[in-house]
């Protein structure tokens, strides 16, 4: 209560000291002059030396929870976009590495049937015997 009559005696004095009395009253905030400027500034940096309220500390305890709860929310969500992101990725990978077995396994079969044909045109006059002996 004590700060609270200091506080408006302060003001008043202010206001009675830097504003004076032939002064026009202003329409906009445009149109603030240095006074008005420096009065504006003090009744705001004096709002700050005021003792919080209960409701004032109960809606700062639930902005503070309820900026951590989106702040969780929003790690939570990016963690789960930089899985997603890793997992097509990887998808993509392994996608194109067995394309490229499929293809390199179809090459050596295609690579290892034109050696057996020009084995066989090279050797389609030739006779060849195997000749096995029987232990017996």
């Amino acid at each position: 209560m004590n700060h609270l009559i200091i506080n408006s005696l302060l003001i008043m004095m202010l206001f009675l000291f830097l504003i004076p009395s032939n002064m026009d009253l202003f329409t906009t905030l445009n149109s603030l002059n240095t006074n008005n400027k420096t009065v504006y500034k003090f009744c705001n940096k004096l709002q700050l030396y005021d003792k919080p309220t209960e409701h004032t500390l109960l809606l700062r305890n639930f902005r503070n929870e309820q900026t951590e709860k989106n702040n969780n929310i929003i790690k939570q969500l990016s963690s789960e976009i930089e899985q997603l992101q890793s997992d097509k990725t990887i998808g993509s990978v392994k996608k194109i590495n067995s394309y490229k077995c499929k293809s390199q396994n179809k090459a050596k079969k295609q690579l290892e049937l034109i050696n057996k044909a020009r084995q066989n045109i090279k050797t389609r006059n030739q006779v060849q015997l195997n000749i096995g002996y029987a232990n017996e």
